[in-house]
């Protein structure tokens, strides 16, 4: 019965996230490479919100769209707090404590990959509730916890 709330978070959340995202781009950095960094980072960040958005359309009822969709969350995530880091890490509006907080989702997301990669490969089976209980949810919540940082400091700088 819970799923419900499940469901609903993710979709909503995800719709949420695309203007976040896309709003990333006032920061305006001056440096090309920081420009390409931004821009990749702000593309992936909205097709990680779609896929989030995806993960609460498609239960894990419907275990392949489900686990494309998960897929596609968890494998950006590390890579949108990578990105966005260096692009805004010499901007002086940036608080660099942002990006330190961003080495906790990276290291959580990365040890979730990596402990299905080694449960999916001894079980033929693929099911992210199994491998480690919690580290799904807790590579989420710091990412979206990252997100809120990254608010705050934009709100804060009046960025």
């Amino acid at each position: 019965m819970g799923a419900i709330f499940f469901n609903w978070g993710t979709i909503i959340s995800g719709i949420l996230l695309i203007p976040f995202f896309s709003g990333l781009y006032a920061w305006q950095p001056h440096k090309t490479w920081s420009k390409i960094l931004l821009i990749l980072g702000i593309l992936i960040g909205i097709f990680a919100s779609i896929s989030f958005i995806m993960v609460g359309i498609y239960p894990e009822t419907n275990i392949h769209a489900h686990l494309l969709a998960a897929s596609g969350v968890f494998s950006s995530l590390f890579i949108i707090i990578i990105f966005l880091s260096l692009a805004l890490f010499k901007n002086p509006k940036f608080v660099r404590m942002v990006a330190y907080f961003g080495l906790i989702p990276i290291i959580i997301d990365l040890i979730f990959q990596y402990t299905l990669s080694i449960y999916n490969n001894l079980l033929s089976v693929f099911n992210p509730a199994v491998a480690v209980p919690g580290l799904e949810w807790a590579a989420v919540f710091t990412s979206l916890a990252w997100v809120a940082l990254l608010a705050i400091n934009m709100l804060i700088k009046r960025v």
